[in-house]
């Protein structure tokens, strides 16, 4: 009940956007609906590289929730290497600014 409280009132400041790797009722899209509350948009990403693009571009998604592991085929190895990839350029802009920066960096279109 709380978190579709606090997921209404988030909501009234400004739209929360959540990006799933979809199709819609995948374990992904209940994962957004159970953190995020009823009140989020989620709109569903037809590949990982898709959904980690919308949380790049702060008008698509402010989040992204992508699977790291299925019951197929185990560890989903895209999902990690653009985890890895996003944390490293991170490190590197925090390193060349010397300061922490958010940890998902949006780009502004």
């Amino acid at each position: 009940m709380f978190r579709e409280i606090i997921s209404a009132c988030r909501g009234l400041e400004e739209a929360i956007r959540v990006a799933y790797l979809g199709p819609e009722g995948t374990f992904s899209e209940q994962a957004v609906r159970k953190h995020f509350g009823a009140a989020v948009e989620a709109p569903a990403a037809a590949s990982v590289d898709e959904a980690f693009r919308s949380c790049r571009v702060r008008a698509r998604a402010q989040f992204t929730v992508v699977p790291v592991e299925n019951s197929t085929d185990g560890v989903v190895g895209r999902t990690l290497d653009l985890l890895l990839a996003d944390a490293a350029a991170h490190l590197r802009r925090d390193r060349a600014a010397g300061a922490a920066k958010p940890a998902c960096q949006r780009e502004e279109h």
